[in-house]
């Protein structure tokens, strides 16, 4: 998936929730540049085989919100360089912004992560996940 969306500079928003990656090996520049982009959903993404994570979100001066899901890990990614370097404007759940640390670190959920977690809720037949969408069951 390396560079799959480089440059996308007039890409808001994205919803990735459907991508099968749980092959993937490989996710360097996979958005690198898109410079308008505030929104991602990449809760459906198995990240336990990738190896190479760097440069991932970098120059994404406007990304305020990363969703992902419970099989986002980081621990096989060997390497992550400047993953959020320039994400500026890129908030965690808790509140925590992109600091000096811009390699996998911060590459969590958790209290002190760069991400924010995958939720839903369901009221009568609807399904509401926190990027805003509903699907009804």
């Amino acid at each position: 998936m390396t560079g799959m969306f480089v440059n996308c500079k007039k890409l808001k928003e994205l919803d990735l929730s459907g991508f099968n990656t749980a092959h993937t090996q490989t996710m360097t520049d996979m958005f690198s540049g898109c410079t308008s982009l505030t929104k991602l959903n990449l809760s459906s993404f198995d990240t336990e085989k990738v190896t190479n994570m760097g440069l991932m979100f970098s120059g994404c001066s406007n990304l305020i919100s990363i969703i992902v899901g419970s099989k986002w890990k980081t621990t096989n990614a060997s390497s992550s360089n400047y993953m959020f370097n320039g994400c500026t404007a890129l908030v965690g759940e808790d509140g925590t912004t992109v600091g000096a640390t811009v390699d996998r670190t911060y590459a969590h959920t958790n209290a002190g992560g760069y991400l924010t977690k995958a939720q839903v809720s369901v009221t009568g037949n609807k399904i509401h996940d926190n990027y805003g969408n509903f699907f009804l069951i």
